[in-house]
């Protein structure tokens, strides 16, 4: 028998089902992938506000005066919020990750030298994404100014 009769190979159909079987193994993985990073958008944008209100309750005891942060309209895209002070910018203005939208408090929320937080009733800041299901609320307290993040 002529050895090269007798060796065996795949056939056309054998590996363009292997193809499809891995293009399809793929595709649920891009689309876990992309999940994941529209979650950890919303998460940075939201880690990226609370830090920055910590940092405006700091500064506003240690240095001992005013300090305000102000947020963009609502539906502004992308979404802004910087650290002032009378006198003006502290620090950068922050952007939002893209997809994630803000929704501020109607007023600035201003930290004073007390620690405290001079808007009256609940200063809250409401972010989600375009395709992430729920919310991420901040919430700044009023006597404190201590700041919570709740996951909804």
């Amino acid at each position: 028998m002529n050895k090269a009769l007798s060796m065996k190979a795949f056939t056309l159909i054998e590996l363009l089902l292997v193809m499809l079987i891995m293009a399809l193994i793929l595709a649920s993985g891009v689309a876990g992938f992309i999940k994941i990073r529209d979650r950890q958008e919303l998460r940075g944008g939201t880690t990226s506000i609370r830090q920055s209100m910590g940092l405006a309750h700091q500064h506003a005891v240690t240095k001992r005066e005013r300090v305000y942060i102000a947020f963009s309209a609502v539906g502004a895209s992308p979404g802004w919020f910087k650290i002032a002070n009378n006198v003006g910018l502290i620090g950068e203005t922050n952007y939002m990750p893209p997809g994630v939208r803000l929704f501020p408090p109607p007023t600035n929320i201003w930290f004073y030298p007390g620690g405290n937080v001079d808007n009256p009733g609940t200063n809250c800041v409401v972010l989600t994404h375009k395709t992430v299901p729920g919310t991420n609320v901040i919430t700044v307290y009023n006597l404190t100014g201590l700041v919570d993040v709740e996951e909804k």
